[in-house]
């Protein structure tokens, strides 16, 4: 049974990482102080910074950013050291201004004199990530952790996803461990998306199970839905067949308006080859969403399979409308055959080998349906012709049972005895020349 069009597409289930949204880190320039980095700060600089802010909130950025760097390069020359205040402010300044290599320069050198600065190695962080570096990101995120008072968990997440960017996957997952014995009650329920990610990358998936259960069942809306596909993806990949046929059944009661439960059901049946299950599965699928021509040609196989051919061609005919194919035109006389039609069997190949007049098979299924439709000069006439096209000696076997239906008994002892020295035909061959007589008079 080919399952072709009903496989859950894993590519849509590891949902693409996006950029962390971060909180509002950065800070003002005189809003969020370690203790003692304003102890004893020069006069100048205090005026340097005042005048700054005054350029930042007439909306002159780039003249607030240049009256810095202008002190900064004042106190260089003077070979005076620079506040690192006044660094870190020019850093959030380079920030706002969206030069984030010269952020990160800036909070660097602040940093070299004021180590205990929380929020210059969280802004710093945010820089490094911007920038795409990532483990350095992820190491900022934990010293600003680290260094400030009220320890903050969500700090611990912001670094589990920059190590996790970086791959990095111990540190992420350490970092995890930490998360749950410090700060399990902050935790809000998409940080363990990031936590799935990295079992998953470190082949865990068992491991990365009882969180997908958790975020399937806790969140809304499409991501809840995006959640609940991957955890039935991953009970189906992991063999837990009893696990995912119960999770896909709670899935089409709970919410038997979504297509994608119906398929994974159909799925679920056709692995375990229970067809008509599968068909009830697909045919609701069907109702639901337009159907691919890989998903038609399932739900006309699974007709054709289960006993019901008039919804088999029907759905074989609208396939071929739109792309005519050998094996659909095969499937489509099989279809009429069941429903007892081979008037419209014969229609539907003579059609397929106009469309298709080199295919031998179509010619071969021709000429037996002209044979069992007891139309055996035509069949007779049929299967001469593609003696010489067959490479399996069928041909010769089938001009051998028409010509005796015509009793043309010597020729068809002559096509058997020509049958017989193919291996595919020998047996049939040799059973019907032991029924022919061994003697025709008047061969015609």
């Amino acid at each position: 049974m080919r399952t072709k069009g009903i496989q859950i597409n894993k590519a849509k289930l590891t949902m693409a990482m996006g950029p962390i949204v971060f909180l509002a880190i950065l800070t003002a320039p005189f809003s969020l102080l370690a203790q003692n980095i304003q102890d004893n700060l020069p006069f100048s600089t205090m005026i340097a910074l005042d005048r700054a802010q005054k350029l930042v909130q007439e909306e002159k950025l780039p003249q607030a950013i240049g009256a810095l760097e202008k002190v900064k390069a004042e106190r260089k020359e003077k070979e005076k050291p620079v506040h690192p205040f006044l660094l870190f402010t020019l850093g959030n300044y380079y920030m706002e201004a969206n030069k984030v290599t010269a952020a990160a320069l800036s909070y660097e050198t602040a940093l070299k004199q004021a180590p205990d600065f929380a929020p210059a190695w969280l802004n710093l962080a945010r820089a490094c990530y911007d920038l795409k570096r990532f483990k350095q990101a992820g190491e900022c995120f934990i010293n600003g952790y680290d260094r400030e008072a009220e320890k903050r968990g969500i700090l611990l997440y912001y670094a589990a996803n920059a190590f996790f960017a970086a791959q990095a996957y111990p540190d992420t997952l350490a970092l995890y461990h930490r998360l749950f014995r410090d700060h399990k009650e902050e935790m809000k329920p998409r940080w363990r998306e990031v936590l799935v990610h990295t079992l998953l990358a470190e082949n865990l998936p068992e491991k990365a199970l009882p969180h997908m259960e958790f975020l399937a069942a806790t969140l809304e809306g499409k991501v809840k839905t995006q959640w609940q596909e991957t955890l039935l993806y991953h009970y189906m990949t992991l063999g837990m067949d009893a696990k995912a046929l119960e999770y896909v059944r709670y899935l089409t009661r709970e919410y038997p308006l979504e297509p994608r439960w119906w398929k994974g059901l159909a799925r679920l049946n056709l692995d375990k080859n229970r067809l008509e299950k599968a068909l009830v599965a697909m045919t609701i699928y069907s109702y639901l969403t337009p159907l691919t021509d890989n998903e038609k040609q399932l739900l006309a196989d699974l007709n054709l399979q289960t006993g019901i051919p008039v919804q088999a061609v029907d759905l074989f005919q609208e396939l071929a409308r739109t792309g005519s194919r050998p094996e659909r035109v095969k499937k489509i006389v099989a279809a009429f055959q069941q429903m007892n039609r081979p008037d419209k069997a014969l229609e539907a190949v003579e059609q397929g080998i106009r469309n298709h007049d080199t295919d031998l098979a179509l010619k071969m299924i021709k000429g037996d349906l002209l044979f069992a439709m007891e139309r055996y000069k035509e069949a007779r006439d049929l299967f001469n012709s593609l003696t010489k096209e067959d490479p399996s000696g069928r041909a010769w076997l089938m001009l051998g049972y028409s010509q005796w239906n015509l009793r043309k008994l010597t020729l068809a002892r002559r096509a058997m005895e020509k049958a017989a020295t193919f291996k595919k035909q020998k047996k049939a061959a040799m059973r019907a020349l032991k029924k022919l007589p061994p003697l025709i008079a008047h061969p015609t």
